[in-house]
């Protein structure tokens, strides 16, 4: 098999500073003689289609799973001479890209990537996930006529090729499960969009983030990376038509799809591997961060201020806060402004970290600016109050989380360095006396 990722979560790694995505080395492809699926012809009559989801691995790039289109055609003539019936077992993914090089890694931070489709054989793929990285492996039969899985066909048979393989990658709305999804829509004349379009999924882009991102030290500040960078966009309530971009979802989605005369789509899931890997099991719900920060905001101005009299110490973790808070704001309006990344645009979260952050940087190490480092870090406060207040407004960005942690933070720092102004003021005042 070629080098190539088969993970649906570029997006998501971009938005934390381009993490870099280890390329899963597959095995060797497998397609007809011909270098195309057969829809007619010597091939049949038994033809089954299934979609394979991979269930999501211990990795931030792993969290979201994957997903392939599989095509099993058993050659009747084949299986009389006493071959093997299975002459064709084939599943494509449209989780390909190319790592590597300059021009990758800006392409990956601009947000525009190309993407590609391609065939596997189905078999390794399987075997792959299951026996080296035990991932959850389900696999959903899909019960469809002759025409429905001729159309298929047709529909793959157009995209493998060089021509009409590669696609412009978009995280939530055109990724590797987005394509399989459109393409059995195709394929079943628009079943898929009637019955999901404006059925409410209760649920955000966000909730689903936050729902399969992972947990522990490193990639809990992924998380929160993630969280902040991802502006009023992902906070939209989704349909299960748009839900469908996590594999995971559009798997339990299309088991419980039904056709007008109330058949399943699905004939026979078929469980093919549980994970017993801790770190492979897939969350039920979305991780809690409020409380969390809330917390941590609290601890780290009550840090702060508890240190105001200890000049250096309180300096530097004035500092500290205040460099994260001016670097969270030059990558969210980095992100905003010169970006692809739809996600990340009106992010309320830069009224939290406030671009005047950097002004603050810059006065700490003017010895003659400082005497209006209170001024802006009031300023800083204040902003941070409205994005409280935003809260009131219908369709508010839900940063709860975010609000928690730099209120209390802010406050703390305004009141030390007001603190220490007013220390120098006097002081100044007595040396001229």
């Amino acid at each position: 098999m070629p080098t190539a990722s088969t993970f649906c979560s570029r997006w998501i790694a971009v938005a934390v500073l381009c993490l870099l995505i280890a390329g899963l080395t597959a095995g060797r492809s497998a397609r007809a003689e011909d270098g195309s699926l057969q829809g007619t012809g010597e091939r049949g009559p038994t033809r089954e289609v299934s979609v394979v989801v991979f269930g999501p691995g211990a990795e931030v790039w792993q969290r979201f799973g994957h997903i392939g289109l599989r095509f099993r055609i058993a050659d009747e003539r084949a299986r009389s001479e006493g071959a093997t019936s299975d002459v064709l077992d084939v599943m494509y993914d449209w989780g390909r890209f190319e790592f590597g090089g300059v021009g990758f890694f800006l392409d990956f931070a601009s947000g525009r990537m190309r993407y590609w489709m391609e065939p596997d054989d189905a078999r390794l793929a399987v075997d792959f996930y299951v026996r080296e990285l035990d991932r959850t492996v389900s696999e959903y039969v899909l019960d469809l006529n002759e025409a429905e899985i001729d159309r298929l066909i047709t529909i793959v048979q157009t995209q493998d090729n060089e021509s009409n393989r590669f696609y412009d990658y978009d995280y939530f709305r055109d990724n590797c499960s987005t394509a399989i999804r459109d393409a059995i829509d195709d394929a079943t004349e628009g079943l898929l969009k009637s019955r999901w379009a404006g059925d409410d999924a209760a649920k955000s882009y966000r909730d689903l983030m936050r729902q399969h991102l992972p947990v522990g030290a490193v990639n809990v500040l992924l998380t929160l990376g993630i969280d902040f960078v991802a502006g009023r966009p992902v906070d939209r309530s989704l349909d299960v038509w748009e839900s469908a971009f996590v594999p995971m979802e559009f798997g339990r989605s299309l088991e419980s799809l039904r056709r007008d005369d109330g058949t399943r789509l699905v004939r026979e899931t078929r469980t093919l591997n549980l994970t017993s890997t801790a770190s492979n099991l897939e969350r039920d719900r979305p991780l809690e961060l409020r409380t969390a920060l809330l917390l941590v905001g609290i601890a780290g101005a009550g840090l702060l201020m508890a240190s105001r009299r200890v000049r250096w110490l309180g300096g530097t973790l004035v500092v500290l806060w205040t460099t994260w808070c001016a670097f969270g704001a030059i990558m969210m309006l980095g992100f905003w402004t010169l970006t692809a990344h739809w996600p990340t645009r009106m992010n309320e979260n830069l009224l939290l970290l406030s671009p005047l952050s950097l002004l603050m940087l810059v006065m700490m190490f003017r010895r003659s600016w400082r005497g209006g480092l209170p001024v802006i870090a009031m300023m800083v406060v204040v902003l941070s109050l409205v994005g409280l207040a935003m809260k009131l407004l219908p369709g508010a960005q839900v940063n709860g989380p975010l609000l928690g942690m730099t209120i209390p933070m802010h406050l703390a720092t305004w009141f030390v360095v007001s603190r220490w102004s007013r220390r120098d003021g006097t002081s100044e005042t007595r040396s001229m006396a």
